[in-house]
């Protein structure tokens, strides 16, 4: 079998290379307005896009890591750096109450992917729930009651959830793992917000959240 793979090494390699730049570069995003230099790593044969059309194609994936184009590499950025924000409390579109000039709170958000740094706006409406029902109701766990600057999504707990049972996998470990996984080369880079929970306290978690079936 081994000997099989051998044989066709060097194609192999030259594939996974040819994935590290893309036949649309220097041409002008679908849109017209502006070159397509970004890409999502995630998404199964994207596109190139420009930042407005990429941040609008992730509007309900807003948990991708994407990577733009410097003229010689693909660099690693996210949809924050290129002005993505998320809603809460009307499917991801601006609340009409919103503050003139409010921008959003930074909150660190551990996904089943890594570990994300994004921007949250609360519903401003007069019969708005609270800042944790919000977050809750957008399968947002907080870290916090008061406040919140750290949360996972459910996906998240799940996912840990699922290694604890096979693996009996420490949250510490798992979460270790995550940093790795957003960042390989320096995973002590990747933002850390988080108060430190117990795996007994996560399964708990994502058992009352519903994410364990």
């Amino acid at each position: 079998m081994m000997a099989a793979f051998t044989e066709k090494l060097a194609i192999l390699e030259e594939s996974i290379l040819a994935g590290e730049t893309h036949p649309a570069l220097g041409t002008p995003c679908a849109c017209g307005q502006a070159n397509a230099i970004h890409r999502c790593s995630e998404c199964f044969q994207s596109p190139l896009w420009c930042s407005s059309c990429i941040i609008a194609a992730h509007k309900f994936q807003p948990f991708h890591f994407v990577e733009s184009w410097t003229g010689r590499y693909f660099k690693r950025t996210s949809l924050l750096e290129l002005g993505s924000i998320l809603k809460l409390g009307h499917s991801n579109k601006q609340c009409p109450n919103r503050l003139p000039n409010q921008q959003g709170r930074l909150t660190t958000l551990v996904h089943s992917n890594g570990v994300h740094v994004v921007r949250i706006e609360y519903c401003c409406c007069e019969t708005a729930p609270s800042e944790i029902e919000q977050l809750c109701r957008a399968r947002l766990f907080p870290s916090t009651v008061q406040r919140p600057e750290s949360v996972f999504t459910f996906e998240c707990l799940k996912d840990f959830h699922a290694h604890s049972l096979a693996s009996k996998k420490s949250a510490y470990d798992h979460f270790t793992a995550l940093r790795c996984r957003t960042n390989s080369a320096f995973p002590q880079t990747v933002p850390v917000r988080i108060t430190q929970m117990s795996t007994c306290t996560m399964t708990n978690i994502s058992c009352r959240t519903g994410t364990v079936n």
